[in-house]
C-alpha cells in the first residue's frame, strides 16, 4: 500500500523522491520503496527523513518503534503531543475532518484557523453535513466579556473581536444546513477541542499565549471512560451552554 502521507510530504518539500534517498544517506530506490510499497525504513533513518521533510515520523509512519517511543504509562487515548499548535501536519486536520462519518465537534475561540490552512474546510465542512454527518461548531462571541479579556491578555485588543467576527461570517453558511448547528459562546473556553468521530485534537489555553504557539494533543478513543471521554464530556456541558447564531 503507497504511503500517501509521506508522498505528499516529499511533494510539499519540494523534493523528488528519490532526491530524498540521496538527502537521508540510502538510495533512490529504497526511497521509492517507502512510497510506493508502503516500507518502513529503520528508526534512524526515519527520524533523518522527519527532520529533512520537517514532519513528524510518527505522521509518516504511525506503526513505527524504536527509542523515541512513548513510555508505558501513558493513557491509551494519547496519540501524541504537539508543543505547538502550529506544528501539527495540516494534513493531519484534513485527513481527521474528511475521514469523519458519524460526528464532528468543534469548540474554539474563532477557529478561523481552520480556514486560513485549509481554505476549502467550509466546501469539505458542508458536505460532511450534507452526508448526514452531524456538526456542533461552537465560537466565541464576539461581544463576549471573555472574549475581550482573552484578547487584552493576548495583547489582541480589537483584533480577536475582528477575526471572530470573520470566523460566523464564513461559517454561517454551513449552520444553515439541516444536521448542522453553529452557535456561539460567552463563557471561558479552556482549551479548544475539535472531535472528529474518534480521533480528537485538544489545543490548551495558556496565559498570554496565542493559541497557535500553545500545545495541542492528539487523542484517540481506545477506553471507556478514559481521556477521550473525559474531554468530550467536557464539550457536551460547554455546549448546552452556547447559544445560536443571531443579531448582536
Amino acid at each position: 500500500m503507497r504511503n500517501e502521507r509521506l508522498r505528499e510530504a516529499i511533494r510539499a518539500s519540494g523534493l523528488a523522491i528519490t532526491e530524498l534517498g540521496g538527502a537521508v544517506g540510502v538510495n533512490g530506490k529504497t526511497a521509492q520503496r517507502w512510497v510506493y510499497e508502503g516500507r518502513t525504513p529503520r528508526r534512524k533513518t526515519a527520524d533523518r527523513v522527519s527532520r529533512r521533510l520537517g514532519v513528524p515520523v510518527d505522521w509518516l509512519w504511525p506503526t513505527i518503534t524504536g527509542p523515541d517511543a512513548g513510555p508505558d504509562n501513558q493513557p491509551r487515548d494519547f496519540v501524541r503531543l504537539y508543543a505547538h499548535r502550529g506544528e501539527a501536519p495540516r494534513q493531519l486536520w484534513h485527513e481527521l475532518m474528511r475521514g469523519a462519518k458519524s460526528s464532528i465537534d468543534i469548540l474554539c475561540v474563532t477557529g478561523l484557523f481552520l480556514a486560513e490552512d485549509n481554505p476549502s474546510v467550509d466546501d469539505l465542512l458542508a458536505r460532511k453535513a450534507e452526508d448526514g454527518v452531524p456538526i456542533r461548531l461552537a465560537m466565541a462571541h464576539p461581544a463576549s466579556p471573555a472574549l475581550r479579556r482573552r484578547a487584552a491578555e493576548q495583547r489582541l485588543v480589537g483584533a480577536l473581536a475582528a477575526r471572530a467576527r470573520a470566523a460566523i461570517s464564513y461559517f454561517e453558511p454551513i449552520g444553515a444546513i439541516p444536521g448542522a448547528q453553529l452557535r456561539t459562546h460567552s463563557l471561558t473556553a479552556y482549551s479548544s477541542i475539535f472531535r472528529f468521530d474518534d480521533d480528537l485534537l485538544l489545543n490548551q489555553h495558556l496565559f498570554g499565549v496565542q493559541n497557535f504557539l500553545s500545545p495541542l494533543m492528539h487523542l484517540r478513543r481506545e477506553t471507556e471512560g478514559g481521556l477521550f471521554d473525559l474531554v468530550t464530556d467536557a464539550f457536551d456541558r460547554f455546549w448546552v451552554a452556547t447559544m445560536p447564531i443571531g443579531p448582536d
